[in-house]
């Protein structure tokens, strides 16, 4: 298991306290409410994550719950690491992530 800095081990703690919603707006992939379920790729992003280029920020949890989608593929970025986002598991709290 890779050690993780105080700050990104503090916002994955923080994931698990904040209650998800569930968003049911459906459609077209990235043509969605200011706020409802976007994608990239196969990656569902939603409240407390949210899209940037689709979601305000305001849409997220946090500025450290951004995702950037680069060919289809979900990032977190922080000041000294890019990590891959492989699934969100919303009904679990928890994230599947590799850093890229």
């Amino acid at each position: 298991m890779m050690d993780l800095s105080p700050a990104t081990s503090l916002c994955l703690a923080l994931l698990l306290l904040i209650p998800q919603t569930r968003s049911t707006t459906t459609g077209a992939p990235n043509t969605t409410a200011p706020c409802g379920r976007a994608w990239c790729g196969d990656l569902s992003i939603s409240y407390l994550f949210w899209l940037a280029g689709t979601h305000p920020p305001e849409c997220g949890g946090h500025q450290v719950f951004q995702v950037t989608c680069d060919n289809a593929t979900g990032y977190f970025k922080n000041s000294l690491w890019t990590y891959r986002i492989h699934a969100i598991f919303y009904f679990k709290n928890s994230l599947w992530t590799r850093v890229a």
